[in-house]
């Protein structure tokens, strides 16, 4: 640390025989390993002998928990960007409405032709099959001798 040589009777009688350090990583490894000393970082956080810690509220602590804050924030932002896309992606509630009311008349339509397809396959409203040519019309025929042996029988 470099300071004004004309200050150095107070610079000592400040801290003393405390190291001082720019970062609390540098101040925990010399205060807590190996030989231990009295350590005070810049921002004011202050490591005794002893080992506790105290002090640093108003500078490196406090940036640090803004930093983590606003890193939080990020991410909320991102998500927020996230579901307005996914929101565009959808379109609005009345094209929404449309379609669902376009769908809901399809499978209206689908269910009709079930219902024809099942009433056709009904064998009570199935055409009779045709078993033998039809000879003659009803024009042409003016009378029942005209018609063949096979409908007599009926």
């Amino acid at each position: 640390c470099k300071f004004d040589p004309s200050l150095e009777k107070a610079i000592l009688f400040a801290v003393g025989n405390t190291l001082v350090c720019e970062d609390l990583e540098e101040a925990k490894i010399l205060s807590w390993s190996g030989e231990r000393f009295k350590v005070v970082t810049v921002d004011g956080i202050l490591l005794t002998k002893s080992g506790t810690m105290t002090g640093g509220t108003s500078g490196g602590m406090e940036a640090r928990s803004k930093q983590w804050d606003d890193k939080k924030f990020e991410a909320y932002l991102k998500k927020k960007e996230q579901y307005e896309s996914e929101l565009e992606q959808l379109g609005s509630i009345r094209d929404m409405h449309l379609k669902e009311s376009e769908t809901a008349g399809k499978k209206s339509g689908l269910e009709k032709k079930i219902q024809y397809a099942e009433i056709e396959k009904n064998p009570f409203f199935a055409p009779p099959p045709v078993t033998a040519p039809l000879l003659c019309t009803i024009a042409a025929c003016d009378s029942p001798s005209s018609f063949p042996d096979l409908f007599l029988d009926l």
